[in-house]
């Protein structure tokens, strides 16, 4: 492989941005400093940038020291070792923007970068899943914009929670008076949450005075565990909610919800197939949803398009709209891009 690259770039010798990415069994070759040192100076004389992400298993933290060369130091063409030992990238440019734990991104022993400008990699995360482990960091995540939490505990200044636009909490140990006390008062910028966690006892009263007007995407993958129909108003903590998806375990629970959420404009209902009970199969029509669900009644008769799904795991995709009269059969739902933009999780490549 690297010969073959070689003979490649070999003949761009006005080349001054060079980007590699070989995510599949690099050969260890590749990660060689001093055969790239010789190649660049020889081939490349006129090359500022270079950025590599190498995939490689079981790469030997001793690559790393190769690379305190001058050649590398003197450009600031820093790198860097995963945790893992599986790849060998530069940064700040690779440095991963989603963690999947609390211990520090990169051990300060597996990268040339200097100590003092290891903030960046803090500072790249965009998406940290927070799962217990080490209390005290040397720095902060300042720019996290998905929070992933499996923890009943979050330690203080690990994150900036003013940030975050995207809340998933699968813990059931967080009760759901803390949840909405915590995005009332530290996450302002929260407008998806996730509650994939075991719902308790809830009780309206305890939440008169702090709704949730930020959050415009609400998911619900555990709801189909309600029997019946819900007695907790959501919509009441959740009063501007545009998109929901959510799990069902009866088509009775689809009318409820959708006149629960007044402002909703689009619905993803579906059963999660761990749950599916081959005695309780829900079958719908789109005139089934026109008699049952008040908001679908009257003048917005046709004010709504759905896609139902009945073959195997039963889901539908549902779209209200405002004033215009929508006809499932204009151009809107044959637009493939209009979908994307109203279900995109509904879509595959």
């Amino acid at each position: 492989m690297r010969v073959h690259l070689e003979q490649f770039l070999a003949s761009l010798q006005r080349l001054r941005r060079l980007e590699l990415v070989i995510s599949n069994g690099a050969e260890h070759q590749l990660l060689d400093a001093y055969q790239w040192e010789i190649f660049i100076i020889k081939h490349l004389p006129r090359l500022l940038t270079f950025n590599f992400n190498f995939f490689c298993s079981n790469i030997d933290r001793n690559v790393v020291a190769q690379y305190y060369r001058p050649f590398w130091l003197d450009k600031h063409w820093y790198v860097a070792l995963d945790s893992s030992h599986s790849f060998l990238f530069t940064v700040p440019y690779f440095a991963p923007s989603s963690i999947n734990h609390s211990l520090a991104p990169i051990s300060p022993d597996s990268t040339t970068l200097p100590i003092e400008h290891h903030r960046v990699f803090y500072d790249r995360v965009t998406e940290l899943r927070f799962v217990p482990g080490r209390y005290k960091l040397p720095y902060r995540y300042n720019h996290v914009k998905t929070f992933i939490l499996d923890s009943p505990y979050i330690h203080e200044n690990v994150l900036d929670l003013s940030k975050v636009q995207s809340f998933i909490i699968n813990t059931s140990e967080w009760s759901f008076y803390m949840i909405v006390t915590l995005i009332k008062e530290s996450m302002p910028s929260v407008n998806y949450l996730t509650l994939n966690c075991t719902y308790p006892s809830l009780r309206y009263q305890y939440f008169r005075n702090i709704p949730l007007e930020q959050i415009r995407i609400l998911s619900l993958p555990q709801y189909g565990k309600f029997e019946g129909n819900d007695p907790f108003n959501w919509s009441r903590i959740f009063p501007s909610v545009e998109r929901l998806i959510v799990t069902i375990n009866s088509k009775n629970q689809i009318p409820f919800l959708i006149d629960q959420f007044k402002n909703m404009i689009s619905g993803f209902f579906y059963i999660d197939p761990a749950q599916i009970d081959i005695n309780r199969q829900i079958q719908i029509t789109r005139q089934w949803l026109k008699k049952h669900t008040y908001r679908l009644k009257g003048e917005n008769i046709n004010n709504f398009i759905c896609r139902i799904n009945n073959q195997y795991y039963f889901s539908l995709c549902l779209w209200i709209g405002e004033n215009d009269e929508v006809s499932e059969n204009s151009h809107q739902v044959r637009d493939n891009h209009w979908w994307r933009q109203c279900f995109p999780w509904t879509l595959t490549k």
